[in-house]
């Protein structure tokens, strides 16, 4: 029984030893090569500087300053104007009309000077490229003629593999 076990094992390996191919590099004549070309967005910044004026904002604090005179200025004058019973309502609006008054007074006309202000500006523009993305190679090899793809030129010369098994 063991010994048919062997037997029967040895035909099975030497049947599927002939599966496979046997293999061996070689050289095939590059008959043409032709590149690839792909079109493709390859976008850019493009920037640029402008000048814009502007106008400043005057920090003199002079409001404060007017809204203290214009307060007391119309409190003043408010109290002269009002009797009895009024003379304190009058003199509290003359106080707040005054302090509002000297404010805008006080500010009014102060505005900063003008300056030149560079603005940096970018904007995103399309630039179309054409890249070669590969080669289409005709080959020949012993007399048959094969098409493939390739990243890069073959040269004259292509190394192919060549694989030989029974039919």
């Amino acid at each position: 029984m063991k010994a048919q076990f062997a037997v029967i094992a040895t035909l099975i390996a030497a049947s599927a030893s002939g599966v496979f191919a046997e293999s061996y590099p070689d050289t095939a004549r590059v008959v043409s090569s032709t590149a690839i070309v792909q079109r493709v967005n390859v976008p850019r910044q493009e920037c640029w500087t402008e000048t814009q004026q502007v106008q400043t904002q005057s920090s003199g604090g002079n409001g404060i300053a007017g809204s203290i005179i214009g307060g007391v200025a119309g409190g003043l004058l408010g109290h002269q104007v009002g009797g009895g019973r009024g003379n304190t309502a009058a003199t509290v609006a003359g106080a707040i009309g005054g302090a509002m008054l000297g404010d805008k007074v006080a500010t009014s006309g102060q505005q900063g000077e003008v300056q030149q202000q560079e603005i940096r500006k970018c904007r995103n523009v399309e630039q179309w490229q054409d890249q070669v993305t590969g080669y289409q190679v005709t080959y020949e090899y012993k007399g048959h003629t094969f098409v493939t793809q390739l990243p890069q030129q073959p040269g004259d010369k292509l190394p192919v593999s060549v694989n030989v098994s029974p039919r």
